[in-house]
């Protein structure tokens, strides 16, 4: 399994895929976020409904659409919802070399940034 696949498996394990979906669960919230990431804009699919869009835009990052992908989306959703334990927690626990539990590691996997995630 390639580190894209495990990253995509933890944000569904760490749940910061539902908080995406629900957070951007509409075609202009979702398009803003992924233009503010710098995703390209030919690769954003149809929007019909939440769950299938994000679904694809997580693959297409996973197999490496998007430098930063998975760092660069969380972290704009943390600044767009600080109130959001869980996203934030994840971006302060990105920044940091700790490894204290599963949970820190596996968001700082996800985060971190090498090869094509960069």
């Amino acid at each position: 399994m390639d580190n894209g696949v495990k990253r995509y498996e933890g944000l569904r394990t760490l749940g910061l895929d539902r908080i995406i979906i629900n957070a951007y669960s509409d075609h202009m919230a979702a398009r803003t976020l992924l233009e503010r990431v710098g995703y390209p804009r030919s690769r954003v699919p149809g929007f019909f409904e939440a769950s299938s869009f994000w679904s694809a835009i997580f693959v297409e990052i996973e197999n490496g659409v998007r430098a930063a992908g998975f760092h660069r989306l969380l972290k704009v959703a943390a600044e767009d919802f600080p109130g959001n334990k869980r996203l934030v927690d994840c971006k302060l626990r990105s920044r940091s070399a700790r490894r204290s539990t599963a949970t820190s590691a596996s968001c700082e996997e996800l985060t971190e940034g090498r090869g094509v995630y960069n």
